[in-house]
This record gives C-alpha cells, sequence and structure tokens, in this order.
C-alpha cells in the first residue's frame, strides 16, 4: 500500500525500460512482445517482459536460459500453462488439450524487467541476449 502513490513512476519507468528493449533487440532471432498500446485511458505495467524463441524447442530454450544465467541474467519463465497445474490435471486436462498454450511456453523467457533496473544492468541484459540470440 506504501508503494502505491508511487505506481506511475513504477509504470512510466518499466515502459520506458520496454522501449529500450524493443529498440535494442530488433533483429535478434527473437519475437519480442507487443508493447506502446498506451492509450489515455489504458496503459500496460508490464508486469513482465517476455521474449519467445522462434523455434517450438524446449530442449532449445533450456539451452538459451542456461546461457544466459551462465552470464549473470535473471531470466526466468512463467507461467507452466494453467491446464497443466495440478489442480486442472486432477479433472482430467492434460498434455495436447491446448496446444497454442502449451507451444507458447515452450517458446517464452522473461527478461530481467523492475522499475529500478538501471540502464547499465539493462545494457548487460541486452548484450547477453546479442550473444546467445546472435
Amino acid at each position: 500500500l506504501s508503494q502505491s502513490a508511487r505506481i506511475d513512476e513504477f509504470v512510466a519507468a518499466r515502459n520506458d525500460l520496454a522501449d529500450r528493449y524493443q529498440q535494442s533487440l530488433a533483429g535478434t532471432a527473437l519475437s519480442l512482445p507487443v508493447t506502446g498500446l498506451n492509450t489515455a485511458q489504458l496503459r500496460s505495467a508490464l508486469h513482465l517482459y517476455v521474449v519467445r524463441l522462434r523455434h517450438d524447442d524446449a530442449a532449445q530454450r533450456k539451452v538459451a536460459f542456461e546461457a544466459l544465467r551462465e552470464r549473470g541474467i535473471g531470466v526466468n519463465v512463467h507461467y507452466i500453462p494453467v491446464h497443466l497445474q495440478p489442480y486442472f490435471r486432477n479433472l482430467g486436462f492434460g498434455p495436447g488439450d491446448f496446444p497454442q498454450a502449451e507451444r507458447y511456453y515452450r517458446q517464452a523467457i522473461s527478461l530481467p524487467l523492475y522499475a529500478d533496473l538501471t540502464e547499465a544492468q539493462q545494457d548487460r541484459v541486452i548484450n547477453a541476449v546479442h550473444e546467445v540470440f546472435p
């Protein structure tokens, strides 16, 4: 609650950082998220900055994930498709039921994005991504 007074500042910073990612990572072997759809009434808080490998291969994502981690980049994978969570598996859902969600999951890697990320820190991320995805 104490941070709610700064929400506009946080969202603006995240949007500025996402814009830097968009410019700096254009032309890599990644699909970048859609950004810049902000209007006076609607603005994304950009909770995550998720890039996607262009190949649908979980093993390739794992190699890329580990290569970025080895370079000290705090990448993550978000999120396991809902139908593959234990509760929904117990209801009878399983692999293959929602192939597009599963495909997205196999391709997705979240890059660091938080309001206090400095340009120098982001430059380290950008440089590492260029090394892993030339």
